[in-house]
């Protein structure tokens, strides 16, 4: 017998969007169970006069490295097409009593699914850069490989200002973080990152701050989710070609 799925839905908003965001959590992970957490949010999605395509944002966190890698896996295919959106993943096995389990974290928003655009990478890969509607914009966890602390940030905000400039250069028009989220392993002591807005290049951006016990691929050290607002006159000057090298260098 399949277990339940637990769901939460509650009112959200960003920007002057508002929507939901809804929390789908299993404490299992056979085929069943995991096929079931995506049916739960299609079902809580539907309940709040939603659709899949309506999604801005996918969080998930698993209880240990197999389990994220075949729940992404999955998300890959269920959150496709009109349903691509901004996507992260941790290792957190606080959440997760029974040693096993996956949670979805979901926003979505009203409208999305009229004006929704999703930048991929080329080639497609299981996240994408970024999924923008009206005047938001929604970043793909960031992160990087490298094997010392201060590199990865210092390659985070590279990526994130590469990231911000494609988005700009994409829609036309100027695009600045307006809230962020940064998950940090918990081997990383906090006074590695006292300044850690101002390294990143995000202050004044408003900052949460979560832990967790591994990500994607083991070297990593730190995840950050941005999202964006787009503003400003349209460009009247034709974008110039992205720098090389940067759709590679945004691969996570």
């Amino acid at each position: 017998m399949t277990p339940p799925v637990e769901v939460a839905v509650e009112p959200t908003g960003v920007g002057s969007r508002t929507g939901v965001s809804i929390v789908t959590a299993v404490p299992t992970t056979e085929p069943a169970t995991l096929d079931a957490l995506f049916v739960a949010l299609e079902t809580a999605l539907a309940g709040a006069g939603l659709q899949p395509a309506d999604v801005v944002r996918n969080r998930l966190l698993a209880s240990s490295q197999p389990v994220r890698d075949t729940a992404s896996a999955l998300r890959f295919r269920r959150l496709a097409g009109p349903a691509r959106c901004a996507t992260s993943s941790y290792i957190d096995e606080s959440r997760h009593a029974g040693g096993d389990g996956v949670r979805l974290d979901t926003v979505a928003l009203r409208g999305t699914a009229a004006t929704k655009l999703a930048i991929e990478h080329d080639p497609v890969q299981p996240s994408c850069q970024l999924v923008a509607t009206g005047d938001l914009a929604f970043l793909s966890g960031l992160t990087s490989t490298a094997p010392e602390l201060h590199v990865q940030i210092q390659q985070i905000r590279v990526r994130l200002a590469e990231t911000l400039a494609l988005a700009g250069m994409r829609l036309g028009r100027a695009v600045r973080p307006i809230a962020a989220t940064i998950y940090i392993h918990r081997s990383v002591g906090l006074d590695e990152l006292a300044d850690l807005a101002e390294m990143i290049g995000i202050v004044g951006v408003p900052l949460a701050v979560g832990h967790c016990d591994g990500f994607s691929k083991p070297d990593k050290l730190l995840e950050l989710e941005i999202d964006a607002e787009v503003f400003g006159e349209p460009n009247v000057v034709e974008p110039a070609e992205p720098p090389s090298g940067l759709e590679s260098a945004l691969r996570r």
